[in-house]
């Protein structure tokens, strides 16, 4: 909008223009086939601003027309006319220092006329066009913009300026205001960071200029960016400051970007250049328990930090970084890690701590030697009996291998006997060790159940003793040693009220020694109890082949009397008499024997025969008269034998006069009736 200014009061009367309302750069007319800023008017003679203004841009350069013609122009308060003038021939000019110079008298001609900021940036950028180097213009028109909120336009002015700039001073000024514009004004921070990358390039040591381009980016996330910033700062930095920032980026890598691996080296060349800073061991062992953490890098960073700490004597550290290396699905490294543990513990003391490792090694390694050999080496160093107990036990679990199985389960209970005095996890462990399937190590089970059968019978638990001795005597390879045992499990069945076990054990006993006179006698005396007669009346039989003649006599008694007795065989058993007579000779306690069986079937002759015969063996005249009086009192019984039975007594009163019982006979047989004999002999 023009400026309604005061003319001088000695300014000639103009005609007033009709276009008192056109802004400097105005729009062209639709009636024209060119804008008329841009097409110079035809000249009016008549007209002395036209003829003014076309002397002025015929002679381009010359001070004095313009100011004719700006002075006619302001007298006729045609101002329009002079400012198209002025933009017809900037625009057609190549001369840098011509375009500078009139832009400079115009925008000054326009500042007296017009209130147009929109039209004046305009022409400022005409200017600039022609004269890059037009500072006046550039400045004009950075506080028009700036005024005017016209961020984004302010900001590809200072782009172009600083493509075409060439002084190191000027572009970092330039830098400078368009970063404080896009970081203040505009809101851009991407368009800030970018100036103040460019600037920081040309003044790297400018500690206020980089902490403003640090703040950038870590607002706006570009952690990558910023750490490239750290980077290029490290070499000018004093070493403690560069040390510092370097720690700086290993953080940043590690906590804004999750790159452990990144963190890592930056860390590994921290440690190599200052070996005495123990900082960067804390972000070491954040790298360590990373979630996301390869495990590469993750025992790079547990090396480094074992080492770094070892080398300052700092144990308990070493300890605790060693404990987050058992973080691993990698057995070997685990069991490694374990082991080194496990010495240092030992070596701080604490063997109690220490054998936690062991343990777990043996865990993992159950078949090796070494592993169990320091388990036991630790337990025995802190009287930790019961831990290595378990670990054995735990073991077990974790093998396949039959064999290592039973080697686990006996140790763990061998100590459970011995050193940890548990008696009752060691019949348990030693129960399991001898119930597990496929084992083919006799020699092994068999010390198993020896000591199982052992503890069992201290704690008195009878019926799983004989449950072991048993499958014992299976195991024992000696002929007389598993003889002793099955006779050892038969004599607890028994006890146990189980017979038919006892009977069988000791049947299989037997089948392996058929003289076995223990074995005999044992079942013997069972079946006596079960009262089966006649498998008690064989096995007497059977004893008495192959016991000494004492016992075979009675042996064969006794059966006579279990023929006689429980079997009713008063035949057989007079059989077996007859052959103990035959083998051993006739005594007394044959002849009653076989008197009273003689006697119960019947067989007087045979009993008369025998009884005769037994007096004539007996020396002293009572017994030899009391067997004749035995006769009588037999055959005395029946009636068709009087004269024999009168015989009998008259035999043994001549034998014995004395002899009561045969007086007392006689007389009966009198009393029956008259007999010369009987008379006689009375």
């Amino acid at each position: 909008m023009r400026k309604r200014k005061a003319r001088p009061s000695n300014a000639p009367p103009a005609n007033k223009s009709s276009r008192d309302d056109l802004p400097l750069s105005q729009p062209p007319d639709p009636g024209d086939d060119a804008p008329r800023s841009s097409v110079r008017p035809p000249l009016d003679p008549t007209d002395p601003l036209s003829v003014a203004l076309h002397a002025a841009e015929e002679a381009r350069g010359e001070a004095a027309k313009w100011d004719a013609a700006e002075e006619l122009a302001s007298s006729l308060e045609r101002p329009e006319e002079v400012t198209d003038a002025y933009r017809r021939t900037i625009a057609s000019t190549d001369d840098a220092a011509l375009a500078d110079a009139l832009g400079e008298r115009a925008v000054r001609f326009a500042d007296e006329w017009f209130d147009d900021p929109d039209g004046l940036a305009e022409f400022l950028r005409l200017v600039l066009d022609r004269a890059q180097s037009a500072r006046w213009a550039f400045d004009r028109l950075v506080m028009l913009l700036t005024v005017a909120s016209r961020f984004e336009e302010l900001l590809a002015l200072y782009d172009r300026a600083l493509a075409a700039e060439h002084d190191a001073t000027r572009a970092a000024q330039l830098l400078d205001d368009a970063a404080h514009v896009a970081k203040d004004f505009a809101g851009d921070a991407d368009r800030a960071i970018g100036y103040l990358a460019r600037l920081l390039a040309q003044k790297p040591t400018d500690a206020r200029l980089a902490m403003a381009l640090e703040r950038l980016y870590e607002k706006q996330g570009r952690h990558r960016e910023l750490i490239d910033l750290w980077s290029s700062r490290v070499p000018t930095l004093p070493r403690g400051g560069a040390l510092a920032l370097r720690a700086k980026i290993a953080a940043c890598w590690l906590d804004r970007l999750s790159e452990p691996a990144q963190a890592l080296d930056v860390a590994r060349g921290l440690l190599r250049d200052d070996p005495h800073d123990l900082a960067i061991c804390k972000l070491l062992e954040r790298v360590v328990a990373g979630p996301t953490t390869p495990k590469e890098v993750r025992a790079s960073a547990i090396a480094l930090l074992k080492d770094r700490y070892a080398a300052t004597k700092r144990a308990e550290d070493v300890v605790r970084v060693l404990r987050l290396a058992l973080d691993t699905d990698d057995e070997r490294e685990k069991v490694a890690v374990h082991r080194e543990l496990a010495e240092r513990l030992v070596e701080l003391g604490r063997p109690g701590e220490a054998i936690e490792h062991a343990a777990a090694i043996v865990v993992l390694e159950p078949a090796s030697a070494d592993a169990r050999d320091r388990l036991r080496s630790l337990a025995d160093a802190s009287a930790a009996h019961a831990r290595r107990v378990e670990a054995l036990e735990t073991a077990v679990a974790h093998v396949a291998d039959p064999a290592t199985r039973l080697s686990l389960l006996v140790e763990a209970a061998q100590v459970s006997a011995g050193a940890a005095s548990d008696a009752p996890r060691a019949i348990e462990l030693y129960a399991r060790a001898l119930g597990l399937d496929g084992v083919s190590d006799d020699a092994t089970l068999l010390l198993v159940a020896r000591a199982l059968s052992e503890l069992l019978a201290k704690a008195g638990r009878r019926a799983e003793q004989l449950e072991v001795l048993v499958r014992r005597a299976a195991l024992e390879p000696d002929d007389a040693a598993q003889l002793a045992v099955l006779g050892e499990a038969a004599t607890l069945a028994a006890a146990l009220g189980d017979r038919e076990r006892a009977l069988s054990l000791w049947t299989r006993r037997l089948e392996r020694a058929t003289d076995d006179v223990e074995a005999l006698d044992a079942m013997v005396e069972l079946l006596e109890a079960m009262e089966r007669w006649a498998d008690q009346l064989a096995l007497l039989r059977r004893r008495a082949g192959v016991v000494p003649a004492p016992r075979r006599r009675a042996d064969l008694v006794r059966a006579a009397s279990v023929e006689a007795d429980r079997l009713e065989d008063v035949e057989g058993a007079i059989q077996t008499w007859g052959a103990i007579i035959a083998e051993f000779g006739r005594d007394g306690a044959a002849v009653d024997a076989l008197d009273a069986l003689y006697t119960r079937a019947k067989r007087l002759d045979d009993l008369e025969a025998l009884l005769s015969a037994a007096a004539r063996d007996e020396a002293d005249p009572t017994a030899r008269a009391s067997r004749l009086r035995r006769v009588d009192d037999s055959v005395g019984a029946e009636p068709v034998n009087r004269e024999r039975a009168t015989l009998a007594y008259r035999s043994a009163l001549l034998a014995y006069p004395a002899d009561e019982g045969a007086r007392k006979g006689l007389l009966a047989v009198v009393a029956e009736g008259p007999s010369a004999d009987a008379m006689l002999a009375v």
